[in-house]
């Protein structure tokens, strides 16, 4: 396939090209929403219903991402370890624990 700048690929971008980082922030923040809803889920079982639909409508998102099997492999009070599959091949991400619960 031909890069034609139509679309984004990371592997054949500029790191510094505006798509690409506004791109690499959208998937983060769904990351971080993941772990904070799936945290939430967890500790909150009065809104079980809407926290199953909003993490239902994230992993949905990611997955059109190319990202799925996503866990939480480590939790610490400094941070989470989150490992996920991403086109294939096992990706590790960290969260710092504040960014993490400021929203919980």
């Amino acid at each position: 396939m031909k890069y034609t700048g139509e679309r984004i690929i990371p592997k054949l971008m500029n790191p510094k090209n505006g798509l690409l980082i506004e791109h690499t922030a959208r998937y983060e923040f769904a990351l971080l929403s993941w772990i904070r809803l799936h945290e939430s889920f967890k500790k909150n079982r009065n809104n079980i219903k809407e926290l199953q639909s909003d993490l239902d409508k994230l992993v949905q998102y990611l997955l059109t991402q190319h990202i799925k099997e996503l866990e939480i492999i480590y939790k610490s009070s400094d941070y989470y370890t989150l490992q996920f599959l991403k086109e294939g091949q096992t990706c590790i991400k960290q969260f710092k624990t504040e960014e993490v619960e400021l929203h919980i």
